[in-house]
């Protein structure tokens, strides 16, 4: 990246500021250009510079104002992570004109202390809010109010407000009323769940609303999930839905469901239009940009959906039809907990496992070697510095060696895992296709914000130290962001196929956009735009929900596939590619 295109970007990312935020940084820059020039006159023309001392106090005391109105809901934290080199800066004014000594070079600190005011200022600007620049504060208003507000806040900075033609209107129709019924009980756990319910309606891995409330976050979880009637539906590849996780001492098992058993009605309803009629709201942070991927899971909460009992149709063991009435076992949650878990085989975050830590690797078997990533990051000033020169030789270097190890113990092929990767930094990225391509070509633009357009162009640096080696990329609808990019990049290389029982999340936005609510409700969402070679948004769905980094094989899920994926804890999916794909 030039220095020019640094500028265009970094003025991009201050575009979304709120106003008397940026106010607040100007002025304290002006401040810093200002102060020694102020009293070097005063100084000059012999006057008292008792206005100088009054002066000095003016930025400590307008920080001050700007802290008491940008606590962020019940977060000191947050906030002084935000604005505390600036508050800092603010502070050194009044000290330095009070602890002036005038025999030791008085004019020449003065112009020291201003550079280093400047200087820590910009720094407060670019490196801790310049992080989330997007930032909102309607801590302080009603539910209603704050509902409003982040509307009206994603409308102006949202960055797929256009690309996925957000209804608003529609929205408001269905969430406003739960914001309502929240406001008019007081209470917050309707009110997160509400908050929620619109993340779910933006279609966006990068829109969340959670809070630090543990006990408020477990009870909206609950809320959403539902009744636990003693096991789990999943629909397989063939169509057919069946109950898996079945508890033996349930209803459902003395009334002839097992595992296995196909589930054919839910409560009169015919299975598939009550799976597809449901929407899978949740307060697990899973998100579907793409339809197929909700579809995916949807069995999964339908079995949760129902009153005190629940009318299940299914054909029992002589390939009858029978229905049998279940009643509730307490909430859903910890099943559906464990279905999540053992569907996307998330047990890599396990501290006891060798295979947690990221870029960590091994052999599969004889042939084919692993490279697990869990998410795009490294090292905060190695990133920044690939982000100006446009390379990462550390990066580079560690993994030829790690894949380089693994062709010592006889790899001929290559998995890379990238199932539940969080995301992270996009020249890793970068880094990483660059070892499996010779291609030195535009894949990627920094687009600016809703508010400034820029074009910043991201280049492969392809080493093509691995370019002729076969390799698989492993992909699920947990796969965000960075990842996401990852496997986009990946697919398009001769030498690599991308595969998954489902796509990626196909959310490509990066994030930097946070409202803050009341009772610590926070809701994040996209401010920045990043653009693919063609100039259109990257990787991120349009309105029809339909995938833009689509899958080259997608495993499908049979009977026998889906006993290992929820009964055992085996990585099925994976045996699963190794035995069927990977020859």
């Amino acid at each position: 990246m030039s220095f020019t295109d640094l500028v265009r970007y970094m003025i991009a990312v201050h575009s979304v500021i709120e106003p008397a935020t940026k106010i607040m940084y100007i002025f304290m820059m002006l401040s810093a250009i200002a102060f020694p020039i102020v009293g070097g006159i005063l100084a000059k023309n012999g006057k008292n510079l008792k206005i100088w001392i009054i002066c000095s106090f003016v930025p400590l005391v307008l920080c001050i104002v700007h802290l008491l109105f940008h606590i962020y809901g019940n977060s000191l934290e947050t906030t002084f992570n935000m604005y505390l080199t600036m508050y800092l800066m603010s502070l050194l004014f009044p000290l330095f004109v009070l602890l002036r000594n005038k025999k030791i070079l008085f004019r020449i600190k003065a112009v020291l202390l201003s550079i280093v005011i400047f200087l820590g200022t910009y720094y407060s600007l670019s490196f801790e809010i310049g992080r989330r620049p997007g930032i909102r504060n309607f801590s302080h208003q009603s539910y209603t109010q704050a509902y409003l507000s982040t509307i009206d806040c994603l409308k102006e900075i949202y960055v797929n407000s256009d690309w996925k033609a957000i209804d608003y209107d529609a929205i408001n129709a269905e969430v406003y009323p739960l914001v309502e019924t929240a406001e008019r009980e007081n209470d917050k756990v309707k009110f997160l769940a509400a908050m929620q319910t619109l993340a779910y309606y933006l279609y966006d891995g990068h829109v969340h609303a959670d809070t630090n409330d543990y006990e408020v976050d477990e009870q909206s979880t609950e809320l959403m999930c539902g009744n636990d009637y003693g096991f789990i539906l999943f629909r397989l590849a063939d169509g057919k839905t069946k109950a898996f996780d079945v508890d033996e001492d349930s209803e459902a098992y003395k009334n002839g469901i097992k595992s296995g058993t196909t589930v054919i009605s839910w409560d009169n309803v015919p299975i598939d239009e009550a799976i597809n009629n449901l929407k899978v709201i949740n307060g697990f942070g899973l998100s579907f940009p793409v339809a197929e991927n909700e579809d995916f899971l949807k069995p999964l909460f339908l079995a949760g959906k129902g009153g005190d009992t629940v009318k299940v149709g299914f054909i029992d063991e002589n390939g009858k039809e029978k229905t049998a009435v279940v009643s509730k076992r307490g909430r859903c949650l910890e099943r559906l907990q464990n279905a999540t878990t053992h569907l996307y085989h998330i047990y890599y975050s396990d501290i006891t496992n060798p295979f947690a830590d990221n870029f960590s690797t091994k052999m599969l078997n004889d042939e084919v070697g692993c490279l697990k990533i869990t998410d795009e990051t490294f090292d905060d000033w190695l990133e920044t510095k690939a982000m100006i020169t446009g390379e990462f030789p550390e990066m580079t270097e560690m993994l030829t060696q790690k894949i380089t190890d693994l062709k010592r113990q006889g790899m001929k092929k290559l998995v890379i895992d990238l199932r539940n990767n969080a995301g992270g930094d996009l020249d890793i990225v970068i880094a990483i296709v660059s070892l499996f391509t010779d291609s030195r070509e535009i894949v990627n633009y920094w687009g600016g914000t809703r508010k400034m357009a820029i074009k910043v162009p991201t280049y492969l640096y392809g080493t093509g130290t691995f370019k002729d080696m076969p390799v698989f990329v492993l992909v699920n609808s947990n796969t965000y962001s960075a990842g996401d990019d990852m496997a986009d990049y990946l697919r398009k290389l001769d030498n690599v196929t991308l595969a998954g029982m489902t796509c990626s999340n196909n959310a490509s936005q990066p994030i930097g956009g946070l409202c803050v609510l009341p009772d610590d409700v926070w809701f994040y969402f996209p401010s920045f735009i990043s653009l693919n070679a063609n100039g259109d948004v990257q990787g991120d769905t349009k309105a029809d929900r339909i995938a833009r980094i689509p899958v080259d094989i997608k495993i499908p899920v049979d009977e026998e596939l889906a006993h290992k994926i929820f009964e055992t804890d085996e990585d099925a999916e994976m045996n699963y590619l190794l035995e069927h794909y990977i020859k």
